[in-house]
């Protein structure tokens, strides 16, 4: 029998939500399967279908969240192209669906391996972005510290939302970033 797939996507969804509502209050070593299966209403198989265990979860929401940021940014060549409206209207779409996890995942983890998955996936957007820039040590530098200001910008501008809308935030963000470079 074949598997339907809009089920099949939803009865992964439905994982995925029972998981993150349980690690929004608890450590990733404290959930259980078990845990996860009652509160999705499915069975253990079910869960091993689509995942090995409790971390596999985790990682598959990080994985699809920089992948949501990494195919906003991948079908843009030129510094222009990440200056236009629909590039801005995109990274707002990506916030009003990933934006909670992004905050949290950035606040709570204390191994940090979503921090350093996303360095490295923002690393290589910030060289396709300024891909005439030359590539050595000072340039990773300005990396870091203009990686750790958006970072301590976004986490902040979520905590005060009413200051700036989120078009005015993403371009602050992009024009401070491309000042501190040039």
């Amino acid at each position: 029998m074949r598997k339907q797939p809009k089920i099949t996507e939803t009865t992964k969804d439905n994982l995925v939500k029972a998981f993150w509502s349980i690690y929004k209050e608890k450590e990733i070593s404290k959930i259980t399967v078990t845990e996860i299966i009652k509160k999705a209403g499915y069975n253990r198989s079910t869960f091993y279908c689509y995942f090995e265990n409790v971390q596999a979860v985790l990682n598959y929401i990080e994985d699809t969240i920089l992948k949501a940021l990494n195919d906003i940014i991948y079908n843009r060549n030129e510094k222009e192209d990440f200056e236009n409206k629909i590039f801005f209207d995109e990274l707002v779409d990506f916030n009003k669906k990933y934006g909670e996890y992004v905050v949290f995942l950035l606040k709570k983890q204390k191994d940090s391996s979503f921090l350093l998955k996303f360095n490295k996936s923002t690393k290589d957007i910030f060289y396709k972005i300024h891909k005439k820039i030359e590539k050595n040590e000072q340039t990773n530098i300005r990396y870091v510290f203009i990686i750790s200001a958006l970072i301590g910008s976004f986490l902040y501008w979520n905590n005060n939302k009413e200051s700036i809308n989120e078009i005015d935030f993403f371009k602050l963000i992009f024009k401070l970033s491309n000042d501190t470079l040039y």
